[in-house]
C-alpha cells in the first residue's frame, strides 16, 4: 500500500508540474506564431513533432478545467475563478488553480491515510488543507485591494497634479506605472500595455475597474469616461473626487476602530469551544470520550459548530458598516 501511495503521489506531482511547466511553453508557442504572422518567417521549421499520449492527456483535463472556469465565470460576472487569480496577484488560471487544488487534495489524502491508517481522515485533512489554499487567495485579494485603497489617493493627487502640468491623461498612466509603489503601478502598467496594443482607453479602464473591485475607483473610471465623452477639467473633477476618497478612508477608520471590540468579542466566541475542546481532551482523554465516540456526541459536536458559524456570522455582519 505504501509503495502504490509513493508511486501515485509521484505521478500527481509529475503531472502538476508538467501541467504549470506547460503552460509557460505554451504561451512561448502563442508568441513565436505572432511572430511567424507578422514576420513572415518559419521558427519551428524542421522542429515539429507530434504530441506524446501524456501531454494529450494533460491538455485535455486543462481544456476541460478551462471550460468548467470560463462557464461558471460567464455565471457569474466579475467573480470568475479566473478573476480571482487576477484580483490575487496570482499569475495562474482558474483552471490550473483548480488542478494544483485537486493534486494537493489527492497528495495530502494519500499521506493522512498513511499516517494515521484511515482513508476518511485523509479525505478530511485534505478537504482542510484546500480549504486553508482558498482563504490564501482570499487573504491575498483583500491584502492586495487594500494596499491599493490605501495608494490611492497619494495616485489621485498625482495624476491631478500631472493633468495640470499639460500631461495626457495616458501620460499619467504611464508616469504613474513607473513612480508608484505596486499594486498601483502594475494595474496601471497593464492598462498603459492594453492600449498600446490597441484596446480602447474605456475598456481597458473598465477591465482594471472589474480586477481591483474598488467602490472609489469606480468613481475615477466614471468620472474620466464621461469626461472623455462630453469634455471638462479632469483635473478639478480628480481633485473632488479625492476629497471624497479620503473622507470615506477617514470615516472606515474611525468604523474600524469603534467596532474592534465587537470584532475581537466574535473572534474569540469562535475560537474558544475549539480550544477548550483540544485542552480538555489533552488533560483528561477519557472525560472527552463520549463526546468522540458515541452517536449523541457526534450530534452534539455537529450542532455546535453549526451554531458558532451562525453566530459568528450574525456578529460579522453586525460590524460589517457599508459607507
Amino acid at each position: 500500500m505504501i509503495i502504490a501511495a509513493s508511486l501515485l503521489i509521484a505521478f500527481l506531482l509529475f503531472l502538476a508540474l508538467y501541467l504549470v511547466a506547460g503552460r509557460a511553453a505554451s504561451q512561448h508557442r502563442a508568441v513565436s506564431s505572432r511572430v511567424q504572422e507578422y514576420a513572415g518567417i518559419d521558427l519551428d521549421a524542421g522542429r515539429i513533432k507530434e504530441p506524446s499520449a501524456l501531454q494529450e492527456i494533460g491538455m485535455a483535463l486543462r481544456r476541460w478545467l478551462q471550460q468548467r472556469v470560463r462557464k461558471n465565470a460567464r455565471k457569474k460576472q466579475g467573480t470568475g475563478l479566473d478573476m480571482r487569480m487576477q484580483q490575487a496577484g496570482i499569475p495562474l488560471q482558474g483552471s490550473e488553480f483548480l488542478l494544483l487544488l485537486l493534486v494537493l487534495f489527492a497528495i495530502v489524502l494519500v499521506v493522512g491515510w498513511i499516517l494515521t491508517g484511515s482513508a476518511w481522515n485523509g479525505v478530511v485533512i485534505g478537504a482542510g488543507v484546500c480549504m486553508a489554499a482558498w482563504f490564501y487567495v482570499l487573504y491575498c485579494i483583500k491584502s492586495r485591494h487594500d494596499a491599493f485603497v490605501h495608494q490611492l489617493g497619494d495616485c489621485l493627487s498625482l495624476v491631478a497634479n500631472a493633468l495640470r502640468a499639460g500631461f495626457s491623461f495616458l501620460q499619467t498612466m504611464e508616469l504613474i506605472s513607473r513612480e508608484m509603489q505596486p499594486p498601483m503601478n502594475t494595474e496601471f502598467g497593464r492598462v498603459v500595455r492594453e492600449t498600446s496594443l490597441g484596446v480602447p482607453m474605456e475598456q481597458a479602464l473598465r477591465r482594471m475597474d472589474a480586477r481591483v473591485n474598488s467602490p472609489d475607483f469606480s468613481l475615477i473610471v466614471t468620472a474620466v469616461i464621461i469626461q472623455q465623452q462630453v469634455g471638462g477639467n479632469l483635473a478639478e473633477i480628480i481633485d473632488t473626487i479625492n476629497e471624497t476618497i479620503r473622507e470615506r478612508v477617514r470615516l472606515r477608520r474611525e468604523i474600524g476602530t469603534l467596532t474592534a471590540q465587537g470584532r475581537a468579542t466574535g473572534a474569540v466566541l469562535a475560537l474558544l469551544p475549539p480550544i477548550l475542546g483540544v485542552v480538555l481532551y489533552m488533560i483528561s482523554p477519557e472525560y472527552m470520550q463520549p463526546l468522540l465516540t458515541t452517536t449523541y456526541g457526534h450530534i452534539a459536536i455537529g450542532v455546535g459548530f453549526v451554531m458558532e458559524v451562525i453566530g459568528f456570522l450574525v456578529i460579522r455582519k453586525i460590524m460589517d458598516i457599508k459607507i
